[in-house]
Formats: C-alpha cells, structure tokens, sequence
C-alpha cells in the first residue's frame, strides 16, 4: 500500500477511531480503493480463527474470588489460540475497514465476538447477568469491566474470607503445609487493598451474624460498604454509621418477657387447615392445595421426619424446674423450645411434632392458671432475611410464607408470571397485617401465597387502591402517607445491594412462650414407644417387670392406633382380576378406550406443555401420549386423535372410560352422542390399571 493510502487528507472528514484500536486509513485515490478491495477479496487481511477448546479452569466468580488465577490461565489458553490480542488493554490487531475491507472487517467482528462470548461463558453465570456483562461490545472493553468488578474484593467477599480463615485450623498430617499455605492465601486477598477503617467495619458486620434479628441490619451495613467502594470512597461509610444503625434497629425492635404457666394437659390433635384432616399440617398435606400436593403419603411422612430431626439438631437444650403448691417438686424437661408467632391463630404444628420425641415424660401444655410457677423466655425477632419489597410493577401481594397470613383459605393453583422470571404457583389467599410502626398496621387485602416466590412483595398499586395509601420514593428510602390524612404509615430504606425498597417491619413486644411438664406414661405411649408392639405383650411385660422403668401396672387400653390399622390392612379396593361383565376386556381395537389427564406439572417443556393426557386401547394395551398446554385442549386433541385411529382401524372407538375427573363437559357430551360412543366413568384417582389387565 502506498503511503498516500495511509493517512488521511487534510479535507477528507475521518471519524477518530477508540483510543486503543487502530483503525486502517481510507486510501485517497480510486486505484488505491480498487488494489485494497482486490486484496480483500483474494486475501483477506485478517481470517477467522478457529474457536479456542474448552477451558477446564474454574468459573471467574466473586465467590471463589479467583481473578489473578483466572486472568492467568485465561491469557495462557486464549493467548495460544490467537484470541488474546483482541482483549488486550491496547488493542494490536489494526480493525479493517468496513467500507473496503468488507471480507477482513467481517473476520475481525466474528474473531472479537468469539473471544468476548468465551469470557462470558467462563463467568459465572448469576454474576454475568447481574452484571450483565452482554451489555459491552468489545472484547477489551469487556475485560477492563471484569476488572473492575472483579479485581478488588466486595465486603461480603471479604467476610466469606475473613469467616474460612478464622474457622480454619492446622492439623500435623500430611496436608498441614498445603493448608497452610491456603491459609496465607485466604489472608491475602481477605486484606487486598483493605484500610484500617474497613477491617473495624468488617469485624462490625461479622459481630452480626449469629442474631437473626440482626439480619436486615447487617444486609445494610454490607450493602453501604459496597455502594461506598463502588463510589472509590471505601472510608466514606465508617463505624459510627454502623453504631447508628444498631442504636436504630434496636429501638425498634424492643422484646419483652412473657411468662406462662406448666399443666399436665392432653396432647391437641394436629388439624390440617388445607383438607381438614388429623394428624398432620397444610406443610406436609398431599391433597390438592396442600404443600405437597401430589406427594405419597411416604414421602409427606419422610419430610416431616427430616424436618423433626433438623430441628431437633438446631435447637437450643435447657433443663427447667418448675415448682408446684405440692410438697414434692415437679421437674420440667424442656427440649427444642418452639417459639410461637403470637399472629398465629391455632397451636403451632412444628411444637406438636417435637412433643412426640420430648425425653421421657414430656407433653405440651398451653394453659396458665395464677397457681403454677411461671417461666418465661424470649423469643427472636421476626425473621426479616426476606423483607417486604415495596412494587410498583406489581399487581397483586405476594408471600412465600404460610404463617404472615391474618386470614387464609386455599385455591386452585394459578401460574403467577413475572416473580424471579418463572412462572410460579399460586395456592392461597388471605390477608396479610404489616406492623410498619409500634402503633401503625397495614391489612394487604387479597394477598396470593406462593410457597415458591423467594420474595416478599407489597404491591403498590394494590395499597393505593385499597387503603389509599399515597407511595413516595427517593434515593435513600420510600414512605407512605394516608390520603386522606397525610400521615405517614409506613415506609423503609433502600437495599443497597439489591436495589430495592424494602418494608421496615415493627415487631410487637409480645414474647409467647411453651413449657412442659412431666407425666406417667399410659399404655399408648409404651406402644409407640416399642414400635407398635401387641398391647397384651406389654401389659404382660409390665406385670413381670422385664423393662427398667416401666410401671407394674399400666392405665386402660387406648384409643385404636391407626397406624396399626392402616399396616394391617391386606384388601384391595380395586380388584387385580376382571371378572365377566360391565369390567370385561375388549375383543377388538377401540371397542374400550381409557383415558386419563394428568397435570398440572411443575415444570413446562420447552414448548409450554403443561398436561398429558394418555390413551389406552384396552384390547391391545397400546398406549398413546399426547402434550397438552391447557386441560381444555384434551377435547380437540381426543378428536383429531380418533379420527386418524378410525382411518387405521375402519370404525370409531365404541366405548370411552374415564376415573371422571375430565372430558365431561357438555361440547364433549353432543359430540359423544352424535357418534354413538358411549362414555363410562370410574372413581377418581382409582388406579385403572386393576381394571384394565385380567
């Protein structure tokens, strides 16, 4: 190229490329135009190169905080594969020009797309769409952003940091020296950078951690300290503001002690408020609407196991001793202590579960008569790890959590869109009251619970148009003011690290305590306890003291033991031989056709199906599968089935079965009748399959 096709004329306008790419001039003369488009196309100045193999190096992350390892071994594999001078802070490869270069200029944004999507693909994946890292165009551009986030460590980092290395301890094996040199490392980047003032602010967020009622308060302090070094003033947010935000949240959330009374009282029976039934709660129900619809009864049983055992695990042990007007003392084993939400109506399912394994004599009691010695304890706050987000996009409030709701009642489930960027299930309603001061409530009205949201979420619009509460919103945080008054009722800070408005929420000074006492253990408890064992076995084995601590003389027989009934129980109601008759297996192809819906499924396909139905053909046991997105879709689908399957056989199906749960509709009915078809229905939910195999 001639060096008049090199630089530009003083009176040729020129666009001035970045600073750190070189883009090649536009030549001045037609010739030079014509031998630059003639290269391009015969050899083009820059080719595609071939796409790297893949990195079996960590994901870059802020939690493994690994970005000098990572921009290493990154620059190593990219730097082989010729993909490196892309992303290098000054860029080498000269950028052809689009206009005469057509060939090279395409090359070169398919070289700098491939590089910058394989950084993309070795972040990890949360990280880059929170940061959305798409949003940068350049390979370079993309990297000098990843440093930036990357490079320094964020508080919370250095907490997770700071946490590993005090909770690492040294062990004289063969690992001790690689530990240690982990160790250091840890120490390293837990310092990078690090002031006086944030390592006083650190400790102060750590000191934090162990109190749940602290939890919303830490979540602030770390989210200042982000927005801090974010703004390149690490020092502007100091321990005096965390001091601030103590003496705040501790005014507002004072606790005072209750005390109730120990009596030797019957265990309550466990209702479900979801099916009304005994002996279990809407947590572990199976039924439709309940929080394992769906499930066995194994599997609810197995749940409630683990969740008793975790529980236990996690709960604090104290021993109590409760004096009584009698002349001997009565001693009170206290285990797992259950702290009730005082907005809870009914008695709390999860004490009942633990008064089934209390140590020896234990039962729950709830009544307090002026004559028995008092206890009392405190309980935590409320837990606030998920705040009430104030939403103005919203339409409708939304919980996670069974016990905020004042008032419930179950519905058909309903896919709620837009909440974590899933569709999600909607299985109740009621009203849920927020304490947004220690004398101030707001009633959401309608509140939708959704067992799997993650989210708190009050919408706005909904406020407005039921309490006609005006919103207000600025940098810092967002109130509420009566329309009507203009009284503020309600309102909370920002969260720094989520961008959000959270709710600040009041707990009432209420402290519910439940305390048990010590009985002799009757009959039905020895049965349980000796896993069901026949009660003449165990009358006998008290009578001839062959159990340590069982009496010679046990109460009157208990109440029949369903567990023992359901165990014993040998009949089925559906039998697994057809006999002649109404239940005779068909003689021939679509003389009898079973047809069952299932679904809703708790994942969608790919293409949104959401039910399947399933044809059987009960003289060959040839089974159909069809998708459904709706339920309301199985009648056109039954139609164009049986119309393919009557131009194979040469006659429509004679007779339908259904468990009379679907197809029932009145479109259905005409269409029956016209065709002569006859449709019979079974109980629902009862297994077919009895029926339908001799």
């Amino acid at each position: 190229m001639s060096t008049d096709e090199q630089t530009n004329p003083g009176n040729t306008t020129n666009t001035e490329p970045k600073e750190e790419e070189y883009v090649v001039p536009s030549p001045t003369s037609a010739a030079g135009i014509r031998a630059m488009r003639e290269a391009d196309t015969k050899r083009p100045r820059v080719s595609v190169l071939s796409a790297p193999s893949p990195f079996n190096k960590p994901k870059l992350s802020k939690t493994v905080a690994n970005w000098d390892t990572w921009l290493w071994d990154m620059e190593m594999h990219l730097g082989s594969a010729g993909f490196w001078d892309y992303i290098k802070d000054a860029i080498t490869v000269p950028v052809p020009h689009a206009e005469y270069q057509p060939l090279a200029s395409a090359n070169f944004r398919a070289n700098a797309n491939a590089a910058r999507y394989f950084l993309i693909a070795n972040v990890d994946a949360k990280e880059a769409q929170q940061y959305n890292l798409l949003a940068e165009t350049t390979p370079h551009g993309l990297r000098a952003r990843l440093e930036t986030i990357y490079a320094k460590p964020g508080p919370t980092l250095r907490l997770r940091l700071m946490e590993k290395c005090f909770q690492t301890f040294l062990v004289n094996d063969a690992k001790m020296i690689d530990g240690f040199d982990d160790l250091m490392d840890g120490a390293l980047r837990s310092f990078k950078n690090m002031t006086v003032n944030t390592w006083q602010c650190l400790i102060g967020a750590r000191a934090m951690g162990r109190d749940p009622s602290l939890a919303q308060a830490k979540e602030t302090v770390i989210g200042a300290m982000a927005a801090a070094e974010t703004a390149g003033q690490p020092d502007s947010f100091t321990p005096s503001h965390i001091r601030e935000i103590l003496l705040r949240h501790h005014s507002d959330s004072a606790t005072v002690p209750v005390a109730l009374a120990a009596q030797t009282q019957a265990r309550p029976t466990v209702v479900c408020t979801n099916c009304k039934k005994e002996r279990h709660t809407a947590q572990y129900c199976i039924s439709p609407g309940g929080g394992m619809a769906g499930k066995t009864r194994e599997e609810s049983k197995e749940a409630r196991k683990k969740d008793r055992e975790a529980s236990r695990n996690n709960g604090n042990r104290s021993a109590n001793v409760a004096t009584t007007t009698t002349a001997a003392p009565a001693t009170a084993n206290l285990a797992d202590i259950v702290h009730v939400d005082s907005t809870t109506p009914d008695v709390p399912p999860e004490l009942l579960a633990h008064a089934v394994h209390i140590p020896y004599e234990a039962f729950a009691v709830f009544t307090a008569p002026d004559t028995d010695a008092l206890i009392s304890s405190d309980s935590p706050s409320a837990d606030h790890t998920v705040p009430f987000i104030a939403d103005s996009g919203a339409s409708v409030h939304v919980s996670p959590y069974r016990t905020d709701f004042t008032t419930y009642r179950p519905i058909v489930p309903r896919p709620i869109k837009g909440i974590g960027g899933n569709n999600v299930l909607a299985t109740g309603i009621g009203d849920i009251v927020l304490h947004t001061s220690q004398t101030t409530n707001l009633t959401l009205k309608d509140a939708l619970y959704v067992p799997n949201a993650g989210i708190r979420l009050v919408s706005m619009k909904a406020l407005a148009t039921d309490l006609q509460i005006v919103s207000h919103f600025d940098d810092e945080k967002c109130w509420f003011t009566d329309k009507r008054s203009g009284a503020v009722v309600g309102g909370g800070p920002v969260i720094l690290t989520r961008n959000l408005y959270s709710i600040t929420i009041y707990d009432r000074p209420v402290t519910p305590s439940v305390f048990a006492t010590s009985g002799p253990p009757d009959l039905g408890t020895w049965h349980r306890r000796l896993a069901h064992a026949n009660i003449q076995a165990i009358q006998a084995m008290a009578r001839h003291g062959l159990i340590e601590g069982m009496p010679s003389k046990l109460s009157h027989l208990p109440e029949k033991c369903d567990s023992c009934i359901l165990g014993k129980q040998t009949r089925s109601p559906v039998p697994k031989k057809r006999t002649e008759g109404d239940g005779h297996r068909a003689t021939k192809r679509l003389e009898k056709v079973w047809v069952d819906l299932s679904g809703p499924q708790s994942v969608a396909s790919r293409t949104g199906m959401l039910y399947i139905m399933n044809i059987i053909d009960d003289y060959s046991s040839f089974s159909w599968t069809i998708p459904l997105r709706n339920k309301s879709d199985a009648y056109t689908e039954l139609i164009t089935w049986e119309k393919k399957r009557e131009l194979e056989v040469g006659h429509p199906v004679i007779t339908y079965r259904t468990d009379n749960g679907e197809l029932k509709s009145e479109q259905m009915k005409s269409w029956l009748e016209s065709r002569g078809t006859t449709h019979e229905t079974t109980a629902p939910y009862t297994s077919r399959l009895g029926y339908m195999f001799g």
